[in-house]
């Protein structure tokens, strides 16, 4: 029963990536396309927004994988209220430039903090069970390209943005270095 879910799932992805690359080549072609997913049609006539769709599209696809593989370690450590949790995600921002190239930068967020509450949802067979958890974070940092653009830290008082460190001042007010 789980292996024909996996593979109706994988290919409903399938589907949908070939549907979006099918519109970049028509916009190719011509200056309009148009795709029906779930009974919505949306149009099209930026080759760089498909690009970006089917980049995002990847990149869920692969986290929700990367999530369902390691749910039962994931939904152990959100069941402990006292324990800190430590989350890194990455990603690909793609920008867009003229001529159809396109820069690839990597992104990167850490975040710390606190799982305050965590629902396993229902479950029911042949049917995805949905949970829910709630992550109280209390210290993040973003950085793009290698390149910090935001550091958040409540504990140590950091306030950071594009490098420059907002409560520095504060800091050596009240004697933490």
């Amino acid at each position: 029963m789980a292996t024909a879910r996996r593979r109706r799932k994988a290919t409903h992805e399938a589907q949908v990536l070939a549907a979006l690359r099918g519109v970049l080549l028509t916009l190719a072609a011509q200056e309009e396309a148009e795709i029906t997913i779930h009974g919505r049609t949306v149009k099209f006539r930026d080759p760089k927004r498909v690009q970006a769709m089917i980049d995002k599209y990847q990149a869920i696809v692969a986290a929700q994988k990367e999530i369902e593989r390691d749910l039962p370690a994931f939904h152990a450590m959100a069941c402990d209220p006292y324990q800190e949790t430590a989350l890194q995600i990455r990603s690909n921002l793609l920008i867009a430039k003229g001529q159809g190239r396109a820069q690839h930068l990597p992104v990167r967020l850490d975040l710390r903090g606190w799982f305050s509450s965590a629902k396993e949802g229902t479950f029911k067979q042949g049917e995805s069970a949905q949970s829910e958890y709630k992550l109280e974070v209390h210290a993040l940092k973003l950085e793009i390209d290698g390149k910090e653009i935001k550091e958040v830290d409540i504990d140590n008082y950091i306030w950071r943005v594009n490098g420059l460190d907002i409560l520095a001042d504060y800091r050596r007010n009240l004697g933490i270095s």
